[in-house]
């Protein structure tokens, strides 16, 4: 079982955990977006996985489409009311993006 920053990690989770793989990179190049869930509660206090998943994926190349992103979740873990909607739209907002960037000009 790991531990970083006070967080267990669930004894019976298979494969690399998301740190590990993010260090597991190489250089790369190519398109990504970075979002977290975290409890209702104030980012000081919970943290902001995103920033930091942002950082290593342009520390490996990669251009953020979008600023890193929070959901929030209650205690056992469901999204609060309207987080799927705003998860939903940030996702449409995304491919929105890719989208646009690969449409030829007229």
């Amino acid at each position: 079982m790991s531990r970083n920053k006070g967080l267990t990690v669930d004894p019976s989770a298979k494969g690399l955990g998301l740190r590990d793989w993010l260090d597991s990179l190489g250089p790369g190049s190519g398109k990504a977006a970075a979002f977290d869930t975290r409890v209702d509660m104030p980012a000081l206090l919970t943290g902001h996985a995103s920033k930091g998943i942002g950082k290593k994926l342009r520390s490996h190349g990669f251009e953020l489409v979008a600023a890193p992103e929070s959901f929030l979740v209650s205690g056992d873990s469901g999204l609060l009311p309207g987080e799927l909607d705003r998860a939903r739209a940030w996702g449409q907002m995304l491919a929105s993006t890719v989208k646009d960037e690969h449409r030829p000009s007229s």
